[in-house]
């Protein structure tokens, strides 16, 4: 549920602008851009907050199969909506703005999947578009523990933290491309 609610004080005003939170989870915020942020608490769906207005992502994401040729640039992606291939998935509880994508993860039933919104969009994270390569993606990277953190480096790297070892991904195009930090 989205409303706006405002209220006056001494101090200044605080207003209302999402209530539709089902359960209680550790609430992570991920500064965008311009006026807008991402947050995730593993236990809702993500809520984008742009200019005041906040917006309730669908999760799980549901992308088509007919972006899976766009993917073919790395064995670790896939075009499928991850609920048909029969399995789980649930909230995110972290993730970082990166090259202009909103990176989700903390996924408890995936822990070492990324979840990527299309560029610029803090919205569309299953919205395909078999003519556009600007698609959003999941990839399950490949890792011995689950992913615990995300970081920009100066939007050359995102670094993944993971429970025994440092992943780097490098490049904007999807799914560009995971090395493992030694």
């Amino acid at each position: 549920m989205l409303f706006r609610s405002v209220s006056q004080s001494r101090y200044g005003f605080s207003q209302i602008i999402y209530s539709g939170f089902k359960g209680i989870g550790d609430p992570f915020v991920i500064k965008g851009l311009v006026g807008d942020a991402m947050i995730v608490d593993g236990k809702n769906n993500p809520v984008y907050v742009s200019n005041g207005v906040a917006t309730e992502v669908s999760w799980p994401p549901n992308y088509i199969a007919d972006n899976a040729s766009l993917l073919n640039e790395s064995p670790n992606a896939n075009g499928a909506n991850p609920t048909a291939l029969k399995v789980d998935v649930d909230y995110p509880s972290f993730g970082v703005l990166y090259e202009g994508r909103y990176y989700l993860a903390g996924d408890q039933l995936q822990p070492k999947r990324l979840y990527a919104s299309k560029l610029f969009s803090g919205t569309e994270f299953g919205k395909n578009d078999t003519l556009n390569r600007d698609i959003p993606f999941w990839v399950d990277v490949v890792t011995n523990s689950k992913i615990t953190g995300l970081a920009n480096l100066n939007d050359k790297f995102m670094i993944i933290f993971c429970e025994n070892e440092i992943h780097y991904l490098s490049g904007a195009f999807p799914p560009a491309s995971i090395v493992t930090g030694k």
